[in-house]
């Protein structure tokens, strides 16, 4: 408590911005850290600097986040200001203003925004409709969508079917072509997930016919982009 007090000014203070508390003086910011340490003394703080920006040659803002690790809680995570003032060769905080930090997203709190694939969808053609399943994958972390692509020469077309009550999804024979008109169908298997390393939705395709594909998903103003890797 006493060492971490010390990068504090003599009258320095720390502010809560949800609470509104106040913690004034470097004499009460040592009894905070004496009362966490006395709590849990494997507590442990660590600290992500974002940005350092100079505004004197000797006063500097430094934003970031904190996250506060205790032996039997969830880490806490705040959003910090704090301005440095330099006293001689060092520089000591003189205010402090946090804030509680939301929480790291899951990789289903990611993927959400495409929420709205989940269902069935079919697009129907004269010759070639196109079916869609997308639903959760059982841990939530992957969004796994279904590609049925038929191609039938002797395809009824949308109205036929439509009045007929079949839906394209579900093959039937009562609309089987003959032997030398054979129905071609295509099947892909899609996985929507988190790329981590790039920061971005991803899709990774598995084609019947040994085929693979990777998309990015890009946000644009009115909905979304799929861009292809090279």
């Amino acid at each position: 408590p006493v060492t971490l007090a010390a990068h504090w000014t003599a009258d320095g203070e720390n502010v809560d911005l949800d609470t509104g508390s106040r913690t004034v003086g470097r004499e009460a910011v040592e009894r905070v850290f004496d009362r966490l340490f006395t709590v849990d003394d494997a507590a442990r703080i660590d600290f992500e600097i974002e940005a350092v920006r100079p505004i004197r040659d000797d006063v500097a803002v430094v934003d970031g986040i904190s996250r506060l690790a205790l032996t039997e809680r969830q880490p806490a995570r705040s959003r910090f200001s704090a301005v440095l003032v330099r006293h001689d060769d060092r520089w000591l905080i003189e205010t402090v203003r946090e804030a509680a930090a939301p929480a790291d997203p899951t990789l289903r709190d990611r993927l959400t925004p495409l929420a709205w694939l989940r269902g069935s969808w079919e697009d129907i053609s004269d010759g070639l409709t196109v079916s869609m399943q997308c639903d959760w994958a059982d841990d939530g972390c992957f969004l796994i969508r279904q590609h049925l692509i038929t191609e039938d020469p002797q395809h009824p077309g949308a109205a036929e079917r439509t009045a007929a009550g079949i839906p394209a999804l579900l093959p039937t024979a009562a609309f089987e072509p003959p032997a030398e008109l054979p129905v071609k169908r295509r099947t892909i298997t899609e996985f929507i997930g988190w790329d981590e390393n790039r920061g971005e939705i991803r899709s990774w395709l598995f084609c019947s016919d040994g085929r693979t594909a990777e998309f990015s998903w890009l946000r644009t103003g009115t909905g979304w982009l799929l861009e292809q890797d090279a």
